[in-house]
């Protein structure tokens, strides 16, 4: 090997570590902004109240619900990848709240080849959690909540299952101004077993990063909304996410955030459907990574 080429391969050793550090994990897919709203500010919605977008984020927002809320969220993703959210809150008075919901996540199209290189079949692939959440008012500017995760990813032939915990904390010690600690995927794990489909089959358990929130937010005289998160963890490399949010008439909302350095927009509405039910629809544009292409996230959610 010339001199050359092993300067630079041990020069780019230590970014090669680092690319590899933040792959390969579990649970990609809940770690994304489960909705328009929250990709849109660059998926730092942890301490925004009466959302329940945030509550995939923080648990601890399900006590700030003021009514009940419905939400469901699709994101049409580059190559071939599709997400998916639904999930309903309850305020229980006089200072709890509880909320069900559903993530999924698929790729399809994946070009089945055999060993010369001829195309087979086309396989798909998918990934399924169902939480429930519950969060209480521990004083007038406290809130605990936790979230319980069931995991079920499928892949041709088998599947696996999981568990998992999210618990965490918000705090508004004056109006206006938010703040937020969580920890996400407490012994979240999901196991494999192989033995009973291939001949070389084994079991194996695939443990979540652990990851730990601390957001900020700060709502300006009602007329700017700043968002900051970040997302530290002992398994993959931290990341920094802050958001923007801008109202500009009664029913038009403009956003705009960096996604772990990943620009992003969007932009949202609101208004009343009937009586006392009202309604928003979000939309998020996200550039994506190099060569990755471009995303749009769309959320519509009720409040009764």
């Amino acid at each position: 090997m010339k001199k050359p080429t092993l300067f630079l391969m041990i020069l780019l050793l230590p970014l090669s570590l680092a690319a590899l550090d933040t792959g390969g994990y579990a649970g990609a897919y809940l770690r994304m902004a489960q909705g328009a709203r929250a990709m849109a500010m660059g998926n730092s919605t942890a301490s925004l109240p009466n959302d329940l977008e945030s509550v995939f984020e923080n648990p601890a927002i399900l006590a700030s619900l003021e009514d009940r809320q419905m939400i469901s969220a699709f994101q049409f993703l580059s190559l071939d990848r599709s997400m998916n959210s639904l999930a309903m809150a309850f305020p229980l008075p006089p200072s709890a709240a509880v909320a069900v919901g559903w993530v999924h996540a698929g790729v399809k199209e994946i070009e089945g080849r055999n060993a010369s290189n001829q195309l087979t079949e086309n396989y798909s692939s998918s990934q399924d959690a169902l939480f429930l959440a519950f969060s209480n008012f521990l004083s007038s500017w406290l809130s605990a909540g936790l979230t319980i995760k069931v995991f079920y990813d499928q892949l041709p032939e088998v599947s696996a299952t999981g568990l998992g915990i999210d618990a965490g904390i918000y705090l508004q010690p004056m109006e206006g101004l938010s703040f937020a600690f969580v920890a996400k995927d407490i012994r979240s794990n999901i196991s494999w077993d192989t033995r009973k489909i291939y001949d070389f089959g084994s079991q194996r358990t695939d443990t979540f990063p652990r990851q730990y929130l601390l957001s900020a937010a700060w709502n300006y005289q009602r007329r700017l909304l700043f968002t900051g998160t970040f997302k530290g963890s002992t398994d993959i490399l931290p990341t920094c996410h802050i958001g923007l949010e801008l109202p500009l008439h009664d029913i038009l909302i403009l956003r705009g955030g960096i996604d772990d350095r990943s620009p992003v927009v969007g932009m949202g509405t609101r208004y009343v459907v009937w009586k006392n039910i009202r309604t928003h629809i979000d939309y998020a544009f996200v550039y994506g990574a190099v060569n990755e292409g471009v995303s749009h996230i769309f959320s519509w959610r009720f409040i009764f």
